[in-house]
C-alpha cells in the first residue's frame, strides 16, 4: 500500500492493530506469537511517529515510544519475554484505537505526509 496521505496512514494502522489482535488470539505457542509481535509492533510504532509529526498528536506518545525502545532492548537480551510484549501492545492499542475512530475532518484526511527528517536534512543543507 503505498502512503500519500494522512487517512492512508491511519487505515494502514487500523490493519496493523488488527493484525496484532488476530496474532494474540491465534492458537500458537508463545515463542512463534512473541515473534511474530516483535515483528509488527515496529510498524506501528512508525506509524504513529508520522501521524504524530503531522500535526494529529496524540497524548503519551512520547511514553509509549520510549518503553517500545526499551522493551525492544528487553526482547533482544530475552527472546521468551512474550508478557513484556503484550503488555506494550495493550496499552498501545488502548490508547490508539479511540484515536484512530475520533471524526478528523476530511481536510485533515486528505493532507500529504510530511516527512519531517528530509525537510531537517535540507534546511541544514541551505546553511
Amino acid at each position: 500500500m503505498e502512503l500519500k496521505t494522512i487517512s492512508d496512514l491511519i487505515i494502514l494502522t487500523k490493519r496493523e492493530i488488527e493484525l496484532i489482535k488476530v496474532v494474540k488470539t491465534a492458537q500458537l505457542e508463545e515463542d512463534v506469537k512473541t515473534d511474530l509481535l516483535v515483528r509488527i509492533f515496529p510498524y506501528i510504532v512508525e506509524n504513529l511517529m508520522l501521524l504524530n509529526k503531522n500535526g494529529l498528536r496524540y497524548d503519551k506518545i512520547e511514553k509509549l515510544q520510549s518503553q517500545y525502545r526499551m522493551r525492544n532492548k528487553i526482547i533482544h537480551r530475552h527472546p521468551y519475554s512474550d508478557d513484556v510484549v503484550l503488555e506494550r501492545l495493550d496499552d498501545m492499542i488502548n490508547i490508539i484505537e479511540p484515536k484512530l475512530n475520533m471524526p478528523l475532518s476530511e481536510q485533515i484526511l486528505s493532507m500529504p505526509i510530511r516527512n519531517t527528517d528530509k525537510m531537517k536534512k535540507q534546511h541544514k543543507q541551505k546553511k
